[in-house]
C-alpha cells in the first residue's frame, strides 16, 4: 500500500510591529504675542521715527507684519517707520499676517515746528522808556509759538520774557528772539538807545516884569551832557500876560519873555524827547 508522506509545516512569516520611520508633517509655530518699543512718541512735520516691532515666540513660522495708520493725511507708516505729514495725532498698528490677529499700537504725535521768525530788523528808544517788539511766527498753525527773548547788553537794554525792552544806557544792544520748540529759528533786532533828559534847569525861576514891553531873558540847561535832544519846548500859560521869544530853545541858549501886559503866569519848559521832564518860570 502507497502511503503518502505529510507536508511539511510553514510557519508564517514574522509581522513588522515598528513604528514607520517616515516623519510625519509638524504643525507651523503661530504668534502668540506682538510688543513695540515705544507706545507713544512725537515728532515733527516732515521727520520720522522708527517703532520697533518684536514678535514671540522668537521661533514663529510667519513673522511677518502689516504696519498701518489711523490718518495718514497726519503721519504715513512703512515697516514701521513713521513719518509726519501735518500736526495731528495717530495711532500707529502692527498686525500679524499669520492669521492670529494679534496686534500692538504706538501713538505718535505730530507737531508743527517754527519755519521762521519776523522781527523789526531796527528800533530805536530812549533810557527809562520801554519799548515793546512784537515777532511774528510761523507758520500761523505752529505747534509751540513760544520764544525765549535775550539782550547782547543788559547794561544797555534789557529784555522781558513778552519782548518789552527797557533802556538802561545810551548805546546800541542786539535782542533775539528764539523759538522755543527746538527749531532753533531766531530773529534779531538791533535796538539803539538814546540818552533822555533827566533834568531842566533855568537861570531863573521866578521873573519880575515891571511894565508892558520888559523883558528878561532866560537861559535853558538840559542834564545829562549826553542827553540825545537837548530840544526844549517853551510855552507861555496865557500869551496876553507874557510872550516867549521861541516855542523852542536848545539847550545853552536862551528865550526872552516879554510882558504883554499886567498879571501873572507861568512859562512852561518841556523835553522833547519824550522823557516829560519840564522846568516852570513864574511871570509876574
Amino acid at each position: 500500500t502507497n502511503t503518502t508522506a505529510p507536508k511539511p509545516t510553514t510557519k508564517p512569516e514574522p509581522t513588522n510591529t515598528e513604528p514607520s520611520s517616515t516623519p510625519s508633517p509638524s504643525t507651523p509655530v503661530a504668534v502668540s504675542g506682538v510688543a513695540l518699543n515705544k507706545k507713544v512718541a512725537t515728532i515733527n512735520v516732515g521727520k520720522t521715527v522708527t517703532v520697533k516691532a518684536t514678535v514671540t515666540p522668537a521661533n514663529a513660522a510667519n513673522k511677518t507684519l502689516s504696519w498701518t495708520s489711523s490718518n495718514t493725511k497726519i503721519a504715513t507708516v512703512s515697516n514701521g517707520v513713521v513719518k509726519g505729514v501735518k500736526a495731528g495725532r495717530v495711532v500707529i498698528t502692527a498686525k500679524t499676517t499669520d492669521g492670529s490677529n494679534i496686534s500692538a499700537t504706538c501713538t505718535v504725535t505730530v507737531k508743527q515746528p517754527v519755519t521762521s521768525i519776523s522781527l523789526s530788523k531796527k528800533a530805536t528808544m530812549y533810557t527809562g522808556k520801554k519799548l515793546t517788539l512784537k515777532a511774528k511766527v510761523n507758520p500761523a498753525n505752529a505747534s509751540n509759538k513760544a520764544l525765549t527773548w535775550k539782550s547782547s547788553n543788559t547794561k544797555i537794554a534789557k529784555v522781558a520774557s513778552n519782548g518789552v525792552v527797557t533802556g538802561v544806557k545810551a548805546g546800541t544792544v542786539k535782542i533775539t528772539a528764539t523759538a522755543k520748540d527746538g527749531s532753533r529759528k531766531s530773529a534779531t533786532c538791533t535796538v539803539t538807545v538814546r540818552q533822555s533828559v533827566s533834568k531842566i534847569t533855568l537861570s531863573k525861576t521866578n521873573v519880575v516884569l515891571p511894565k508892558k514891553g520888559s523883558s528878561y531873558n532866560v537861559k535853558v540847561t538840559v542834564a545829562p551832557k549826553n542827553a540825545y535832544n537837548k530840544n526844549v519846548a517853551v510855552k507861555s500859560a496865557k500869551t496876553k500876560v507874557a510872550k516867549v521869544s521861541a516855542s523852542t530853545v536848545k539847550s545853552g541858549k536862551t528865550v526872552k519873555i516879554t510882558a504883554v501886559k499886567k498879571g501873572t503866569t507861568k512859562v512852561v519848559f518841556t523835553a522833547k524827547d519824550g522823557s516829560k521832564k519840564s522846568a516852570t518860570c513864574k511871570v509876574t
